[in-house]
């Protein structure tokens, strides 16, 4: 299994700006929100992770607060922030390498 370039370079890209948050703009830090937020949905769609936990539009759902705090991105301190941008950036991590796992499972027969 393999994380693909972009996957590889967006947890780059979303741990750079955790670690370095204070430098970015307010439209910067809401459009790494909401790309994190999108992607995260993406891969659970790839891998049908509907019936996962904190799968469920609560607070506790990841996408859920990726997309509120985009929303509202001023009301937030930089270290929240921050943290979510590095709490993104391995949920996107663990999305692409279970992607990857199914769609290997696939090319051996293994699921359907």
């Amino acid at each position: 299994m393999q994380i693909t370039n972009y996957a590889s370079g967006f947890v780059s890209e979303l741990i750079r700006a955790g670690n370095e948050t204070e430098q970015l703009g307010t439209a910067e830090r809401a459009r790494l929100l909401q790309r994190a937020a999108c992607t995260i949905r993406d891969y659970r769609d790839d891998i049908n992770a509907s019936d996962a936990m904190a799968f469920d539009g609560t607070p506790d759902d990841i996408v859920y607060c990726l997309e509120h705090m985009a929303e509202r991105v001023d009301d937030f301190a930089v270290h929240e922030i921050a943290e979510a941008l590095l709490e993104a950036a391995e949920a996107v991590k663990v999305g692409r390498i279970l992607v990857d796992a199914k769609q290997e499972m696939k090319a051996r027969g293994i699921v359907t």
